[in-house]
């Protein structure tokens, strides 16, 4: 299974997984993350700007780095919306360091884990191969081996020589499939949580390598804008999470952790969330504290939404709760959620008036 996630300022997400069960003969890869291939990169494709990590987050990571760019739209306003965005997944596993039947929880993040010692980072690191090593940047769509600005591709793709395949030298590893450049900009990275080393007494992912720490995940990242009408003021993310371990994962809980950060941020900052539709809003409690950076203007409203996670594929359901629309008198409905989306669309109604909706 796969996870795939897709910002009136929309940041939305794609989620696809292959994180169940194991081929009983499968042999764990030899992709291993590396701290010292972190890079970043500005994603200025469209109207919405923000600095992206090649760890799983997006933002800025540390408070002094101002070449770090939180969300901010439109671009060059200095108008910010959101600190951060960072990605963090786990599960249960088997305690290997007892004989009984205890299980204990491994959670992966993309920032800010490290060991106590202060020496070993235990966050989501790049994996070897997928950027260029005398690049800064991770790999970019717009910036190849002709590119004026320099190029960010490695010389081949390691994931482009399966089955075969010739690496892919010197063309773009896209979405949408060799040298296609759908997107305005596309940003492709590999990460993996194998320098998480805390519990390898307690519990090894792959039974080929016992120096590989984390849950033996490999997580893809694309971010994707364009500019478009429709969708100038959007970044689309897709994460696709892999079992890569020797052993099965039942369930996996995956989660953002998103810093707020409205107009300077302060205690009016409104963080909304719809249940029924996946939806996160930020916004500001009256919106009119945004200073001369608004030019006295309402501030706007940022969105996050999960446009698609993995479900059931054969029960029917949507039991992933990723439908377009939410049947509220369904046999699956829940009257005690709220359907914000409605409250915001409403003449007169929801948590801002009419006019200030319309202006957003």
């Amino acid at each position: 299974m796969k996870f795939r996630i897709i910002t009136t300022l929309t940041l939305s997400i794609l989620l696809s997984g292959a994180i169940l069960a194991q081929d009983s003969e499968y042999e764990p890869s030899e992709e291993r993350a590396n701290f010292d291939q972190r890079k970043i990169s500005i994603m200025d494709g469209n109207r919405l700007r923000a600095s992206y990590h090649n760890t799983g987050h997006a933002g800025r990571r540390e408070s002094g780095n101002l070449s770090e760019l939180l969300f901010e739209f439109p671009k060059n306003t200095g108008r910010e919306y959101m600190y951060f965005m960072s990605v963090h997944f786990g599960t249960e596993v088997p305690d290997q360091s007892t004989a009984e039947d205890d299980t204990f929880p491994i959670v992966t993040v993309a920032s800010y884990k490290t060991s106590r010692d202060g020496r070993t980072n235990w966050s989501l690191n790049p994996i070897d191969g997928y950027a260029r090593d005398d690049s800064d940047e991770m790999a970019r769509s717009d910036q190849g081996p002709d590119s004026e600005l320099g190029n960010t591709w490695p010389n081949s793709w390691p994931d482009k020589f399966e089955d075969g395949g010739d690496g892919w030298p010197g063309s773009w590893n896209g979405f949408f499939g060799r040298d296609q450049f759908n997107a305005d900009v596309e940003f492709y990275y590999r990460a993996g949580d194998d320098t998480y080393a805390r519990y390898l007494s307690r519990y090894q992912p792959d039974a080929t390598d016992p120096t590989r720490g984390g849950l033996g995940i490999i997580f893809d990242a694309r971010i994707m804008a364009w500019s478009q009408t429709l969708v100038n003021a959007t970044h689309f993310n897709i994460f696709e999470i892999r079992n890569d371990a020797s052993y099965d994962y039942d369930r996996m809980a995956f989660g953002l952790w998103i810093a707020d950060f409205i107009a300077g941020g302060g205690a009016q900052d409104t963080p909304l969330f719809d249940n029924i539709r996946a939806i996160a809003y930020l916004t500001d409690e009256d919106r009119q504290s945004g200073g001369t950076v608004f030019d006295g203007g309402l501030i706007g409203e940022m969105g996050i939404k999960f446009l698609e996670t993995p479900g059931n594929p054969v029960d029917g359901i949507d039991n992933d709760a990723d439908s377009d629309s939410y049947d509220a008198f369904g046999p699956y409905s829940d009257s005690s959620k709220v359907d914000l989306f409605s409250l915001l669309t409403t003449n007169l109604g929801g948590f801002h008036s009419y006019q200030a909706i319309k202006d957003t």
